[in-house]
């Protein structure tokens, strides 16, 4: 069962990273999240064959949305430290799994799987969003980026889950301060997305055939001049000539950039706020197109948070709009959102989130698309720890 294969990855790459379990320390962390999908529009145009009956045009339901353990085996002493996630959802997978070497705070290693660069919200995990799902341009990017298409390929639907495998560099520097002045984020990886490898005769992959060179790049700084305030931004390339894909006879080139600006600030009040831009674009090689755009992207979003009792309670409202241009369409297609929010956190390991959420879809040729919804979050995150340093 893969959910098993999943729990065993998780446990024998933890066996790895302890050496010596008379000097590590681990700990284990279990993330629970479960949706209800209140009312939802859903103007699908269904209908039986046969009878002509016309389909439900709401949703309304339930679903696991997530459940994740992961594992934080150290050695501290060492300056050694990874990291092991499995999710068993839709589709049980490995996620996060690296190794790391910390020897002093501005410069750290990193080896494994691991989000790639990106915008500052794909950076929080997802207890940690102050709605439910992230804004349209960080939902996307991160699938772009990587080698999952937006047009019919080979590999279109690749579930790229914001990570890949590679190196990361890492740091932090506080300048005197209490906190962290500068951070940045650079990452050389393979490019194609999580739990996919790439591999010659000795041991294959999703692709057996790629030239040396050609991987993704990635690279995020933040500066924070003053403690409450953030300024970030990404930028990443990701080229590949001729790779050969694992039937042995497609060949797909990729051809992908994307970047952003963001600013994160905490207000008087309790408010907080946050706002971004992001732009990027896919010239994949295929028949024609190549150097030119198959599909375009942009985004932009803005948001603010008010807490009240220590932020206990949580109001917030988000607009976010995406833009995007397929294969030169002069009819680009954009997506407007608002997001209304409630959070609910009376304990640190405990959430509930209710979001409202207005979709706006508007393209020239085509009819305008409403898919407003409610829906709820019940969220759980519990850390332990297993075994105490001796």
């Amino acid at each position: 069962m893969r959910w098993l294969k999943s729990l065993l990855m998780v446990l024998l790459v933890t066996g790895a990273l302890l050496p010596s379990l008379a000097f590590a320390d681990l700990s284990a962390q279990a993330d629970v999240s479960f949706w209800w999908d209140i009312v939802e529009q859903d103007e699908n145009g269904a209908r039986q064959l046969g009878t002509d009956d016309l389909a439900a045009q709401e949703t309304s339901g339930f679903r696991l949305n997530r459940a994740r353990i992961t594992l934080f085996p150290s050695l501290p002493e060492y300056h050694l430290y990874g990291k092991a996630q499995a999710e068993f959802a839709d589709t049980p997978m490995l996620l996060d799994c690296w190794i790391s070497w910390k020897p002093i705070s501005l410069f750290n290693i990193y080896v494994g799987q691991m989000k790639i660069p990106s915008t500052y919200e794909v950076g929080i995990d997802e207890y940690h969003l102050d709605f439910i799902t992230r804004g349209n341009f960080s939902k996307n990017v991160t699938s772009w980026s990587l080698a999952d298409t937006p047009f019919d390929s080979t590999i279109k639907g690749l579930n790229t889950r914001q990570r890949d495998m590679g190196f990361g560099f890492k740091g932090a520097w506080q300048a005197g301060q209490s906190w962290d002045v500068f951070k940045y984020f650079l990452m050389v990886s393979n490019g194609i997305g999580a739990d996919q490898g790439i591999g010659g005769k000795e041991g294959q992959g999703l692709f057996t055939g790629n030239n040396f060179g050609d991987y993704f790049y990635g690279a995020r700084a933040e500066v924070s001049p003053l403690e409450w305030l953030t300024l970030g931004g990404y930028y990443s390339i990701n080229n590949h000539d001729h790779l050969l894909y694992r039937d042995g006879k497609s060949v797909i080139d990729l051809g992908r950039t994307s970047w952003d600006v963001d600013a994160q600030a905490k207000l008087p009040w309790g408010f907080r706020a946050a706002a971004l831009y992001g732009d990027g674009h896919i010239r994949d090689y295929w028949g024609g197109y190549n150097g030119r755009d198959r599909y375009r992207y942009l985004g932009w979003e803005a948001k603010i948070i008010k807490g009240f009792w220590n932020d206990k309670l949580e109001l917030g409202v988000r607009f976010d709009r995406y833009r995007d241009d397929l294969n030169y369409s002069p009819y680009p297609t954009t997506q407007d959102n608002w997001t209304y929010g409630i959070n609910w956190n009376p304990l640190p390991q405990f959430r509930l989130q209710l979001d409202y959420i207005t979709k706006d879809t508007i393209q020239e040729n085509h009819t305008d698309l409403a898919d407003n919804i409610i829906f709820m979050q019940i969220e759980m995150l519990l850390d332990s720890p297993l075994l105490i340093k001796q």
